[in-house]
């Protein structure tokens, strides 16, 4: 898989070439990405040794046409493909989304409970959050009943744990003697 660093680069050179149609050629890149992980087949295809070059750029050009990809986001298909690097495609789309969120003044979070918030808990929470960060905040929210209660919340970079599960796992090391 490819490096971040690397990825970095790809999605700055695209961000930088694209100008103001950013947030259209980002849109494209998660779809595309998202085929990716969704039909095995296609990335199965596009990872054997055994099909051609030409093979390879024949299906590029089609799906590029057919999808009415922007122009600079078809070209970097093609020069991943040139690299050998179209699968890292997931992980350029991300950095290039990433890029896209803080031209945008904008970050996403994503809270983790046990059982879902309501839409009143999560407009609060999502003004607090958007209050500490100064940004602009995009909400997903996800249940997970093995963190026994409370919340984690991933913003950025930052990771928020308030979870019942990790608090017992302190008290437990602090217990036992561990750090």
């Amino acid at each position: 898989m490819i490096e971040s660093s690397i990825a970095r680069r790809y999605a700055r050179a695209l961000f930088e070439s694209v100008g103001a149609e950013f947030a259209r050629v980002g849109s494209e890149l998660e779809s595309v990405a998202r085929s990716f992980k969704d039909q095995p087949e296609l990335t199965a295809f596009l990872s054997d040794p055994s099909a051609s070059r030409e093979s390879r750029r024949t299906f590029l050009d089609a799906v590029i046409s057919k999808t009415g990809l922007h122009p600079m986001a078809g070209n970097l298909l093609r020069l991943l493909d040139d690299r050998g690097r179209l699968l890292d495609l997931p992980a350029i789309a991300a950095a290039y989304s990433g890029m896209v969120d803080e031209h945008e003044g904008r970050v996403r979070a994503e809270v983790t409970t046990v059982d879902g918030l309501g839409s009143e808990l999560a407009e609060q929470l999502k003004k607090a959050l958007s209050s500490a960060t100064g940004k602009q905040v995009e909400l997903s929210t996800h249940s997970d009943p093995g963190i026994l209660g409370g919340m984690i919340a991933r913003v950025g970079n930052t990771v928020f744990d308030g979870s019942l599960r990790s608090q017992l796992e302190r008290m437990k090391r602090e217990l036992v003697g561990q750090p």
